[in-house]
């Protein structure tokens, strides 16, 4: 798929932020992972990319989801794709990724 001139090659999401906790308690390392994910949400929704971030914020809030409990959903998806490329090795799959906004706000 050619690469617009006004817009940069997709990233995986595993390569939009690399976190190292490392030398800090569990808590500080989960919250610092929450704002991670958050980052990488707020990111996608104001870069359109990929667009369908922005049109499940959009359905989620239309639903009745306050704009934190929309954003959270949406890192959910995230975290799960994240959490399948770290702890099973397996690669980022966007098909699978969006078909988790679609699922939301059912988590699965």
């Amino acid at each position: 798929m050619p690469v617009s001139k006004y817009r940069q090659p997709r990233r995986s999401l595993a390569q939009s932020r690399v976190i190292r906790p490392a030398g800090r308690e569990e808590g500080s390392s989960r919250e610092t992972l929450r704002t991670a994910i958050l980052e990488i949400v707020d990111n996608q929704i104001r870069n359109h990319d990929p667009p369908e971030v922005l049109a499940t914020y959009d359905r989620l809030i239309g639903q009745g989801h306050s704009d934190e409990e929309a954003r959270r959903l949406i890192g959910c998806a995230i975290a799960s794709e994240v959490v399948g490329i770290v702890n099973e090795s397996r690669e980022y799959d966007h098909h699978r990724y969006l078909a988790a906004l679609e699922a939301l706000p059912r988590l699965s």
